[in-house]
């Protein structure tokens, strides 16, 4: 029961001691599934609404990343800023790309 508590907690101790590293590692698999997920979506559905439902899905797993680097990482104010600023941007790509391919299709 304790178990996650702590790994949890070891988690956080690294990421402070070691802020580039857990990001570039972290970063790097988040940011690997997020653009499979949107591959698998380009394959499997023409544009449609499981296109972005998946997509989505994608987006919102780099924006919590991003979220939970920028408010456990204490060690950096410019580390967290950083985080932030890119789930944002990569929240707008995959929200504006359904919807300017679908104005560009018609």
């Amino acid at each position: 029961m304790y178990k996650p508590k702590r790994i949890w907690e070891w988690f956080l101790t690294v990421l402070n001691q070691r802020p580039i590293l857990i990001t570039i590692l972290t970063g790097t698999a988040v940011y690997s599934v997020a653009l499979l997920a949107s591959v698998i979506a380009v394959i499997v559905s023409n544009f449609g609404i499981l296109y972005s439902l998946v997509c989505l899905v994608g987006a919102a797993l780099v924006l919590g990343y991003h979220w939970v680097m920028s408010r456990y990482q204490t060690a950096s104010v410019v580390a967290q800023f950083i985080h932030l600023s890119g789930a944002l941007f990569f929240m707008w790509i995959a929200l504006a790309m359904p919807i300017r391919l679908g104005l560009l299709m018609d």
